[in-house]
């Protein structure tokens, strides 16, 4: 698909057949507010049965993306401010879930990596996500979702990059 591909997707309606509220309203930060409540709470249930909060989890998996990660680019990925990145890294390290080290050429840097149990309650919660997620998108069809997840992503990363060269 090209970037610049658009799609055609039905209107949204209700068990009625009618619009929907967002739709009605043409309010895109309502329909984008309310779908992000709705899968935060499908989250929170797959997550609990591993002891992870989604601030956690989301911490994990990107320590377990790239092994050695500083803490400040944690935050900054994750657009965390530092005093909180310290706190659910304090949290995973109680957990016995993540390790902090000292970087060899610049001790000012702490660098994050998983233990054992990390790697393992990671794998265990990630599948868990993943069903979660899968199940939340069953209405949409499978082009559906890779549209959605393409299109959202491509926002996230334009914007992000227009916030990154204004705080420069």
């Amino acid at each position: 698909m090209t970037s610049d591909a658009r799609v055609v997707v039905e209107e949204p309606t209700d068990e009625r057949g009618e619009e929907s509220f967002a739709v009605q309203l043409g309010f895109l930060a309502f329909a984008m507010t309310r779908t992000q409540l709705l899968l935060h709470d499908r989250h929170a249930q797959a997550l609990a049965g591993h002891g992870l909060s989604g601030r956690q989890y989301t911490v994990l998996r990107l320590i377990g993306t790239v092994p050695h990660r500083s803490q400040r680019d944690v935050g900054k990925r994750l657009y965390i401010d530092r005093t909180t990145v310290v706190q659910i890294v304090d949290e995973l390290e109680d957990l016995g879930l993540v390790r902090r080290l000292r970087s060899s050429t610049d001790r000012r840097i702490v660098t994050l990596e998983l233990t054992e149990e990390g790697e393992r309650r990671l794998a265990d919660a990630a599948v868990s996500v993943d069903e979660a997620e899968n199940d939340f998108l069953e209405p949409l069809s499978p082009h559906a979702k890779r549209i959605l997840t393409e299109s959202l992503q491509r926002l996230a990363d334009e914007h992000s990059r227009a916030r990154d060269r204004h705080e420069l």
